[in-house]
This record gives structure tokens, C-alpha cells and sequence, in this order.
């Protein structure tokens, strides 16, 4: 019988999993790895060993982007369909961040990818994505194959995993090794993944490395005349289509409260909706943040903060947490969360803020929900001094 093999993250287990790793004769144990990383958990093949390879194939998604994971950016030079501007921009972007001092996080570098790569892990426009870890079981991993690493972001129910308790149900009759830490990830989140294509930038998902801060090393390197631009997913997501849809048997919304002064109803009529309401956010569960929504907590049928002190590296960090464990409550059928987030306007792409916001738009898109105040059932009232809507940041 297959089972998977739990292995907490210490020097002996690392030792036994490296060796396993790079072992091209064993077939006890299929040669992938589910290990945690700074950012989410990750499947992890060994490119150079044939059963790894097409185990790592078997259990990843094609739909989902493959990654090599690299030590430096020399040890992927030639994997990478690159002229001399866009060798210039890799270099300095991963002396910056493909380094174990960097504090922001890492960042993804989508290139084209050179004829040493198998097309199995190339998209269909000839692009592959590479990237660093500075996580001890990535740099043990690497050291015992002496090369890049196969990569893919856990996955499941269309949903990154950034603690254990989101997949081990699901991969423990496989014969993988899994390697476990108490704590979720440190970040919770996919870094700033960008595309390089001649002289121009594309930010293609919003992570930590802001576009300021990329312009700013670009500057130290004196390279000038370096187009940024953010794919336009990334502008006004709450315009687009939901990227992901998570197979959890669930509606999302981003709910906004809208208050209507005048409100022409008839009281009969009034009541009713007031019902309607209740019995609606009975099977509601309620994403809240910075406890703007606590004095009505009641209302709903479960309750939940991203931060009740409004942390934000906080609340990043539990989005995937929340959205995964939604899935054992089988009466909550609707996820709400509310928007403490889209108002900001403190620029682009260039805050905690939108990040935070673009992970949760990403499921959600369009779906948004206004709701007046006015049809909360009787009883429930806001604390506006737990509401106020207005960020101090935007104002100056």
C-alpha cells in the first residue's frame, strides 16, 4: 500500500531526503517532495532523475505554471532564451533578490526558455519561470543534485497550500515524501512574478517587491530607459472574471455596506427584506479585517478575521488559511469578504494593501456585493467608531 512519508524539517530527516533525492536505482519511494518555502508549499522533482521527472508530471497541474527554482542566476544562464538587455535586468534583479539577505522575498523571472529546457515545462508561448528559495530544504536539495530544481505551488482545490493541514488529507495515500513545519509559511503568499521581454517589464502577479522598489535597484544599476507596466489584470482586478475558482462548493463576494439615507419602503414590505436578509447571512461566513464588522458578529453564521489588528503581513498570510478551512463547514455556503481593502488609494501596485487585495480579488473578480445598511435585520447595529473608512494615508 502507498502512504506518504511526514518528515519534520530537521538536519537528520534532510540528510535521508536529499539522499533519497538523487537516488536513480530505489524504487521504495518515489523521488518528489511536498516541502514548505518562504512564500506557499511547493512539489519539488529532480530534473535529473527520469522517475522524479515523471513523477513530479504525473502529480503537478499543466495548467498551473511549471518553475525551475535555481541557487543563482549563473546556474540558469543557460536555460534562458536571453539577449543582453534583458541579461543586464536578471542580473541585477537576482544579485538584489536571489540572495539569502534579502528581506522582502524573492521574485519570479518569466523568460524564454532555451532548447536545454524539455518542452514538457515550457507554456505555450515559450516562456518558463524561474526563481530562488533561500529555504534550508531548497538549498539541501540543490546541493545534493548540484543543479536547478523542478517546481511547481502546491494546489489544492485550485487553492495554494501554505500549511500542512490545507493538503495532507489529500496526498497521504501517494508515495511522496512530505516535509512539515508547525508554523504556516512565512509569507503566505506568491512573490511579484514579472515577465522580461527586451528592454520592458511586466508585473504579472503583486507580491512584496513593489514596482518602486524594482525601479529603484534597476536605478543602482544604472540601467535606464527600462520600461515597468502591470498587466492589466493587476490594475482594476475587480473588473476581471475570478482567476480561480476554487471547487469548494461555495460562493465568493466582496461585500461593500451602502447606507441609504432615504429609504421609500413600505414597513411591511421593509420587514420583509429585513427576514430575507437574516435568514441569508445565516449561511454566510464572514471575511472581517481589523474588526470593522465585530459588533454584529452575531448576524452571521461564521465569523472569522484575517487581523484583528489590522496587520496586513498578517492577513496575507491567512487568506489561503481561511478559504481552505471554509471547507469542512457544510451549512456555510457563501463566503463574504469585506472590503477593507479597495479603497486605498495610495497608489498602484505599491503597498501591502493591494496586495492583500489581489490575492483576494483573484478568487473573487467581479463578484461583488453591495448591501444597505437599512435591510440588516433589527438589533444589529454598526459601531461606527470600529467602521471608519477612511485611511489617513489616502487623505494626506
Amino acid at each position: 500500500m502507498s502512504f506518504a512519508r511526514v518528515f519534520t524539517i530537521n538536519y537528520d530527516n534532510l540528510n535521508i531526503i536529499g539522499k533519497q533525492f538523487t537516488d536513480y536505482t530505489s524504487q521504495d519511494i518515489e523521488p518528489v517532495i511536498i516541502t514548505p518555502t518562504e512564500t506557499v508549499y511547493y512539489m519539488i522533482g529532480n530534473p535529473f532523475n527520469h522517475l522524479s521527472f515523471n513523477t513530479f508530471k504525473k502529480y503537478t497541474n499543466r495548467n498551473k505554471k511549471y518553475e525551475i527554482i535555481l541557487p543563482n542566476f549563473e546556474m540558469g544562464r543557460g536555460l534562458m532564451n536571453i539577449n543582453e538587455n534583458e541579461e543586464k535586468i536578471i542580473k541585477a534583479l537576482s544579485t538584489t533578490y536571489w540572495n539569502n539577505n534579502n528581506k522582502l522575498n524573492t521574485i519570479k523571472i518569466r523568460v524564454k526558455a532555451s532548447h536545454f529546457v524539455n518542452p514538457d515545462l515550457i507554456d505555450t508561448n515559450g516562456y518558463i519561470t524561474f526563481t530562488y528559495y533561500n529555504h534550508s530544504v531548497i538549498r539541501v536539495l540543490q546541493g545534493h543534485i548540484m543543479g536547478p530544481l523542478l517546481g511547481q505551488v502546491l494546489y489544492v482545490n485550485d487553492i495554494p497550500c501554505s500549511h500542512i493541514t490545507h493538503f495532507i488529507n489529500s496526498y497521504m495515500d501517494v508515495n511522496l515524501m512530505v516535509l512539515t513545519q508547525d508554523e504556516p509559511c512565512n509569507i503566505g503568499c506568491n512573490p511579484t512574478e514579472i515577465l522580461i521581454n527586451d528592454n520592458n517589464i511586466m508585473i504579472e502577479n503583486n507580491g512584496f517587491i513593489n514596482i518602486i522598489e524594482l525601479k529603484k535597484t534597476l536605478e543602482l544599476s544604472n540601467l535606464e530607459n527600462i520600461s515597468i507596466d502591470f498587466n492589466k489584470q493587476l490594475i482594476e482586478p475587480y473588473k476581471n472574471k475570478p482567476l480561480l475558482s476554487p471547487p469548494i462548493n461555495k460562493k465568493l463576494f466582496l461585500i461593500k455596506w451602502l447606507h441609504m439615507d432615504d429609504i421609500n419602503i413600505p414597513s411591511d414590505a421593509l420587514q420583509s427584506l429585513k427576514s430575507i436578509s437574516d435568514s441569508y447571512f445565516s449561511s454566510v461566513l464572514f471575511i472581517d479585517f481589523a474588526g470593522k464588522n465585530k459588533s454584529i458578529i452575531q448576524l452571521f453564521g461564521g465569523y472569522v478575521d484575517l487581523s484583528e489588528s489590522g496587520n496586513l503581513e498578517e492577513a496575507i498570510k491567512n487568506v489561503y488559511n481561511i478559504i481552505h478551512g471554509s471547507t469542512i463547514y457544510s451549512n456555510l455556503n457563501i463566503i463574504l469578504f469585506y472590503d477593507a481593502y479597495t479603497y486605498h488609494k495610495h497608489g498602484t501596485c505599491v503597498d501591502l494593501y493591494s496586495v492583500l487585495s489581489n490575492m483576494i480579488l483573484e478568487f473573487i473578480g467581479n463578484n461583488i456585493m453591495l448591501i444597505p445598511t437599512n435591510l440588516l435585520p433589527d438589533g444589529y447595529t454598526f459601531n461606527n467608531s470600529d467602521r471608519n473608512e477612511e485611511c489617513m494615508v489616502c487623505l494626506d
